[in-house]
């Protein structure tokens, strides 16, 4: 009767293990290792049950050979799950050291030992023996080494998932607790089988542990990815819907100034005798020129940053001469607003640094040519540069504030300004010409560099934009000064091969180098070129 119950619990065990591990046997490109060593553990043990089903069957068919089968591949079954089961362990607590890999190995040893002494079993009986006359089980020594191998590795599980559960907390506690009981489970039907063989306890306590498994563990991180998927889908629908709108916003900007181009250039034919009219609308057509180029310049390196291939080109620089660029560059620009433009004196100790020049005047264009364009008549802007301690050693802090008393911005539309093409939609704003793209390339520019950005503002009082780069101390001070302010070179009578497949870019290109004296041959491709 008792190996019938083997039978019994073998089949109950291998109903309820098909069950709950519909995809057993499913092959998936995207398995983690952890995913991988689980589905091995569970193969293990469906074959496992399929012996103890058998088992019954062919002891009361009496049938010595196969009773002799089905115990060697019930112990190589045995032998694989506390493998597979040691694996999954260390894959899942991530043990990718030194000592992950040595627990690995000798696991891996114990298998192969176990699998040697079961084929040396049929001429020595070293791990059982079936009783030719009787057809009774009998252990043997190597039996119950190998039981005491597999409590020692399900305790060695078990101090691992104890020590890392006392670490962790909420759903990954849980997790580890369940896998823990595995564990602990497995020491108690290895004990009992070891003292009694005669009762399906090994059996009993897989299927209790693995049921224990899937809702604890299996469900769970399904569930989670499940979550994670649907997370991913509404990440997707949402880059869709930002590319739709980018791309609405895009043209709708574009076609301002095309309008301004067409109709100023149809106006200029018409008007083309009329030299002072002709002008005019030239010098329109030119605004509106420049204001799509921008656009299309700031589109373009929106592009470059988020596919990644702006790469940061660091040079010597001495800051001191920072202050007179400044000046330079904006203060034609602001009077010409009645704009007062103030650059106080930097407050810096480390005047040599290295950095990448050109992302940096990118970011302080962006925000001077803001605070200018959105400061009315008679505002202020005020610019001022300050050092402060890094906790990266032989880095400084350069902070660069913009402060201006412009029309200034609410607190809602604050929340998205680092979001490509966002404009105020009000009244105030709607006049000025801008494409929204300015800040989020500050914002992305000044977080390659590993900055960051913070933004004041206070609508009808004014705005106060602060970067914050990490500059490198030039230790070794670079003073490599070309002087090429008086270098002239005279192209008169240098003969160019111009190669252009666009018709109007050629007539451009070939007026702007006639006109230094350049003489120019032309080719619409490469191979008329060649």
């Amino acid at each position: 009767m008792q190996n019938y119950l083997y039978s019994i619990i073998g089949i109950l065990a291998l109903l309820v293990h098909i069950i709950i591990n519909q995809n057993l046997f499913k092959r998936d490109k995207n398995q983690t290792k952890i995913q991988k060593s689980y589905q091995y553990l569970m193969i293990s043990i469906f074959a496992y049950y399929i012996t103890d089903a058998c088992w019954g069957l062919f002891a009361g068919m009496k049938n010595n050979t196969l009773l002799f089968i089905d115990t060697t591949v019930y112990f190589i079954a045995m032998a694989s799950a506390v493998l597979c089961w040691t694996i999954y362990v260390i894959n899942y607590l991530s043990i990718n050291n030194l000592f992950g890999k040595i627990v690995k190995y000798f696991i891996w040893i114990i298998f192969f030992s176990i699998l040697i002494g079961l084929a040396i079993n049929p001429f020595i009986p070293c791990f059982f023996l079936i009783n030719p006359e009787t057809g009774i089980y009998e252990e043997q020594i190597l039996r119950n080494i190998t039981l005491w191998i597999q409590i020692s590795m399900f305790s060695f599980t078990a101090l691992l998932m104890t020590w890392r559960t006392f670490k962790t907390s909420g759903i990954i506690r849980k997790r580890h607790i369940a896998i823990l009981l595995f564990s602990l489970i497995m020491i108690v039907a290895n004990i009992v089988q070891l003292l009694n063989s005669t009762y399906p306890v090994y059996a009993m306590g897989c299927l209790v542990g693995c049921c224990i498994l899937h809702v604890y563990v299996v469900e769970d991180e399904r569930e989670q990815y499940r979550k994670q998927i649907s997370e991913e889908k509404q990440l997707a629908e949402n880059a869709n819907q930002a590319k739709t709108d980018f791309l609405f916003n895009m043209s709708h900007d574009i076609r301002t100034p095309m309008n301004a181009i067409i109709g100023f250039t149809s106006m200029a034919k018409k008007h083309v005798y009329e030299p002072e009219n002709t002008l005019d609308y030239l010098e329109k057509i030119d605004i509106a020129g420049s204001q799509l180029l921008k656009l299309i310049n700031q589109v373009l390196e929106m592009a470059r940053i988020e596919s990644g291939k702006i790469t940061l080109n660091e040079h010597h620089v001495n800051l001191s001469e920072k202050s007179q660029v400044l000046n330079t560059i904006y203060l034609e620009l602001a009077r010409a607003k009645d704009v007062k433009f103030n650059v106080l004196p930097f407050k810096i100790t480390h005047y040599n640094v290295v950095l990448d020049v050109d992302r940096m005047d990118q970011i302080t264009n962006n925000i001077i040519s803001n605070a200018i364009k959105y400061t009315p008549s008679g505002g202020t802007i005020t610019c001022y540069t300050e050092e402060l301690p890094c906790e990266k050693e032989g880095y400084i802090y350069l902070k660069m504030s913009v402060e201006d008393t412009g029309i200034g911005m609410s607190e809602e539309f604050l929340a998205h300004i680092f979001e490509e093409f966002a404009r105020e939609n009000s009244s105030t704003v709607s006049h000025i010409q801008g494409t929204g793209l300015g800040m989020s390339i500050v914002k992305k520019v000044s977080e390659l560099m590993g900055g960051k950005v913070e933004i004041e503002s206070k609508k009808d009082v004014g705005t106060k934009v602060t970067v914050y780069v990490p500059v490198r101390i030039d230790d070794e001070v670079v003073n490599k000064k070309d002087d090429e302010t008086n270098l002239f070179v005279d192209f008169k009578g240098l003969k160019v091969l111009l190669v252009e497949d666009n018709e109007m870019n050629r007539e451009i290109a070939t007026e702007i180098l006639s006109e230094n004296g350049i003489i120019v041959d032309t080719a619409e491709d490469g191979d008329i070129a060649v």
